[in-house]
């Protein structure tokens, strides 16, 4: 604002500076006037005097009057006094006047130049004024950028569970105890180990490596829990048929070794086929029962041999061997044994060890162990004859 306030200034100078031309112009003026006065005068007073002197040799032939005379010669000198005086006004005056004006211009010169300065001055503090502006907003920016880093450096240091950084406001005390924490902490870290470096490098790469194989080894125990949960459908799909299959044939022989009867596999928890188990049920023609071990003996090794033979038909083989299943079977039974034994010679070869006589005469070639006189143990085979008799030995 000091500009404005010389600016001020300069225009009360100019002002003034043009008050002051206006008296000296008027003073000229006045000056001028009183000198054209003095000449009429002075005209007036060369032609009065001219007159006078031309009146001496006329003086005969006609009289001027003496009162007009004196009266233009005292008008003369009031003129030439007031003349005198107005010169010695405007000379008086003249010098001191000009002499104001010219101190009025050069002060207004100066005032100029000064307003010239200051108003550079003023643009230059403008301008500077804007650059600190824009100073500040970024000085602004810059905290505003610090301060959301800092609080997200204290988030991050309080899920790592470090100690929190203490604020501007947290007092001298505090920030005493919390430095004597920490030197305590430090002075129990002991000694600093210039190797831990190397061995951080090393640590590092060696987590690396374990991080690696874990992430191969979730990868392959993905794959795996896949591979057992495709394993684990396909056992339950398979079992499912199988066991459809075993529960067919399972009636179906059950039938025959149990004529009039009927048999039945079930699930005991059909809901969690792994868990369940197989419960076998048979009702020979005539009973009713609901437990197995209210049958007879024999009763339960046909059904015994039923779930063999159900279990064999699901997934058929080549051969089968069996050692005395019909040992505890009484003679009708060991004939249904030996008609299901007939039934499927077609499909499979059946190799039997048994005591039971019927049971050899239902065999086509026999193989026995003998011992002679000598008590030297042979194997001996016969090949039976179509009417159950038993013939010669075929080899020795």
């Amino acid at each position: 604002y000091a500009g404005e306030a010389a600016e001020a200034v300069l225009l009360e100078l100019r002002a003034r500076r043009h008050s002051l031309a206006e008296e000296v112009e008027e003073l000229a003026t006045r000056a001028a006037a009183c000198s054209v006065a003095a000449r009429e005068a002075e005209e007036a007073a060369s032609r009065a005097l001219s007159a006078l002197g031309a009146t001496g040799p006329r003086r005969a032939r006609r009289t001027t009057s003496p009162t007009a005379l004196l009266s233009l010669l005292h008008g003369a000198e009031r003129l030439a006094s007031m003349l005198a005086g107005v010169a010695q006004t405007v000379a008086e005056f003249e010098p001191s006047l000009r002499a104001r004006v010219d101190a009025g211009s050069l002060r207004a010169g100066g005032l100029a130049a000064e307003l010239r300065r200051l108003g550079a001055a003023e643009a230059e503090l403008r301008r500077t004024a804007a650059e600190a502006s824009q100073q500040a907003a970024a000085i602004e920016v810059e905290i505003a950028r610090l301060e959301s880093e800092a609080g997200a450096t204290r988030r991050r240091l309080a899920e790592a569970g470090a100690d929190p950084v203490p604020s501007v406001e947290t007092s001298n005390d505090e920030l005493a105890q919390r430095l004597d924490r920490l030197t305590r902490r430090r002075d129990a870290l002991g000694r600093v180990n210039p190797f831990a470096k190397e061995e951080y490098e090393r640590e590092k790469e060696r987590l690396d490596e374990l991080s690696t194989q874990r992430d191969d080894l979730e990868r392959s125990l993905a794959e795996l829990e896949a591979l057992r949960a495709e394993l684990t459908e396909e056992v339950e799909r398979r079992f499912s048929e199988t066991f459809a299959a075993v529960q067919a044939n399972f009636e179906e022989v059950a039938a025959t070794l149990f004529p009039g009867g009927e048999g039945r596999l079930r699930l005991t928890q059909p809901d969690d086929e792994r868990e369940a188990g197989i419960e076998v049920e048979l009702r020979p023609a005539g009973k009713r029962v609901t437990k197995l071990s209210l049958l007879s003996g024999g009763e339960k090794a046909l059904g015994a041999i039923a779930f063999l033979f159900a279990v064999s038909l699901a997934r058929p083989c080549a051969f089968y061997l069996l050692d005395e299943v019909e040992a505890a079977l009484d003679d009708p039974n060991i004939g249904r044994f030996i008609e299901l034994l007939r039934r499927y010679a077609d499909e499979a070869q059946f190799i039997v060890v048994t005591h039971q006589k019927r049971t050899m005469e239902a065999a086509d070639l026999l193989y026995g162990v003998t011992m002679g006189g000598d008590g030297v143990s042979r194997v001996v085979s016969r090949r039976v004859a179509q009417d159950g008799r038993v013939p010669a030995a075929v080899g020795a």
